[in-house]
């Protein structure tokens, strides 16, 4: 019962522009369910939109601002719910 994410996807940008992370997951998402976008070293950011696509499938998205060349890392999606966790692969943020 737990939400399971489809494939996260890299995100490229220039120095100094904002990137955005789509988490998509298949499950039935509710109020109560936490969503995060989580770096490589542990570092936890807040989804900020989340929206139910149908009754199977929900999304939501992150922004990293101002992103410099130390923005660079990986990224994951998780969730916690009252069915489970899920975790998403990692995917890169590019800084160039």
């Amino acid at each position: 019962k737990a939400p399971h994410f489809l494939r996260l996807q890299n995100v490229e940008v220039n120095v100094g522009q904002n990137a955005s992370f789509l988490c998509t997951a298949g499950g039935k998402w509710s109020q109560h369910d936490k969503l995060w976008l989580q770096q490589w070293n542990g570092k936890d950011t807040a989804l900020m939109v989340t929206r139910v696509v149908n009754h199977r499938r929900f999304s939501a998205t992150v922004s990293i601002g101002d992103t410099s060349q130390r923005s660079t890392s990986r990224h994951r999606c998780v969730i916690r719910s009252d069915g489970g966790s899920g975790v998403s692969n990692y995917a890169d943020l590019i800084v160039k």
